[in-house]
């Protein structure tokens, strides 16, 4: 590695970090300021920016109405969530072999519904209340109403379910199972421990394609058929990047006599 061009390079970036930051504290002329970086030493003011004229160039005051129409735009900005319909059943033998699945296409009566994402991660609001309470440990509440308001308000198929579950992780054990009794118990409804991890796995994200994304979670998870109940069922997850592993677990889940999954969860990791 060349590390003098590398040390060259970044003390240049840092070098115009620093001018940026003076050029937005600077108590000269915009435009001279300009100039001058740009070696222009020519150059007066030029009569037309803020600390010339004393005064903001563009408004900075935001008027109520547009602020609480914002607010209310990013707090309902939840996005649609499509589990998948084709799987690799070549990278899916153990649940292959165990249940007789075929084909390519999962079958219509496997499928799970499709669900909703609440928002982006770390984006402004849900996204960083998400990102704050996986650092923490625990969900905050505000992310229990915002979810309430979604299925009682904006989302019929998740208000006709009956019970609640989630997808149980080996790395943060307590962390959604916390957040989905919470949320069961504030829609009134029971929740049920019904899937459970019986290997840890990669990181969706860092799978290559389909096959080692469905490869990676064969024979991961099970589902108690004892635990579940026949109606239909929310179930919920904190993250979500390639929607395999709620697509897997809406097909267990039906397989062991549920009628509809409706899927949700938290936040998207997925690029936009």
């Amino acid at each position: 590695m060349d590390r003098e061009r590398i040390a060259h390079l970044t003390r240049q970036r840092e070098l115009e970090w620093a001018q940026m930051q003076e050029y937005m504290t600077s108590h000269c002329c915009s435009m001279q300021f300009l100039a001058t970086a740009l070696d222009d030493n020519t150059s007066g003011s030029c009569g037309r920016c803020a600390f010339c004229l004393q005064r903001p160039v563009l408004l900075i005051e935001t008027e109520s109405t547009t602020l609480i129409a914002a607010r209310r735009f990013v707090r309902h900005s939840e996005m649609p969530l499509h589990l998948k319909k084709q799987w690799e059943l070549t990278a899916l033998g153990h649940y292959a072999q165990h249940f007789g699945w075929k084909g390519l296409n999962i079958p219509t009566h496997l499928r799970g519904q499709d669900g909703r994402v609440l928002s982006r991660w770390g984006e402004p609001v849900w996204g960083a209340f998400v990102a704050e309470g996986k650092a923490a440990g625990r969900f905050d509440d505000k992310l229990i109403e915002a979810t309430v308001e979604l299925v009682t308000k904006r989302w019929p198929d998740a208000a006709k379910t009956r019970w609640v579950t989630c997808i149980p992780s080996l790395r943060h054990p307590g962390l959604v199972p916390d957040f989905a009794r919470r949320l069961a118990e504030a829609l009134g409804l029971p929740f049920r421990d019904v899937i459970r991890k019986v290997r840890e796995t990669d990181p969706q994200k860092q799978m290559e394609n389909r096959f080692y994304q469905c490869n990676n979670l064969d024979g991961a998870f099970e589902v108690d058929p004892e635990l579940c109940y026949n109606d239909s069922v929310l179930l919920v997850d904190d993250a979500v990047d390639s929607a395999w592993t709620l697509t897997l677990t809406s097909v267990l889940l039906r397989e062991a006599g549920v009628n509809a999954v409706v899927p949700f969860a938290l936040a998207s990791t997925m690029a936009k």
